[in-house]
């Protein structure tokens, strides 16, 4: 923007040469043959050019700060739905260790229920079964 809106302002060059051909160089005539040019260059009507320019920049940098947050939205986004799977893991694993616990708790039940001749094998089986599935 800064860059676009100094083509407003005026310039001035300066630009000197001199010829100094075969001849020696003496003081007297050290200044003869010396050119010197000064151009000056004031933007004043230039079609709006440097309007549009300017507009543009500007429209460029507001376009930046946009995607900027729109960056930074879509990291913090990304963090929140890695947190939550996360959490999500973490109660999954928990439930899983729950789920082990008492099928194993269901399996030793069981195994005493057989050894008594309350349950058959095959519930036995059943249990050792979901245990397996728990694990």
């Amino acid at each position: 923007v800064i860059s676009e809106s100094s083509k407003w302002l005026p310039s001035l060059n300066l630009s000197a040469s001199k010829n100094f051909g075969k001849n020696n160089i003496k003081l007297d005539t050290l200044l003869e043959n010396v050119n010197v040019v000064f151009t000056l260059d004031i933007p004043i009507f230039k079609r709006g050019v440097n309007v549009f320019s300017v507009s543009r920049a500007k429209m460029d940098a507001k376009q930046s700060t946009y995607d900027y947050y729109e960056a930074v939205k879509n990291i913090e986004q990304a963090v929140i739905n890695a947190w939550n799977n996360v959490l999500t893991a973490k109660a999954i694993i928990k439930a899983s260790q729950e789920a082990e616990k008492a099928a194993a708790l269901a399996l030793e039940g069981i195994e005493q229920e057989v050894n008594l001749n309350l349950k058959s094998t095959t519930d036995l089986l059943d249990t050792e079964d979901e245990l397996f599935k728990a694990r």
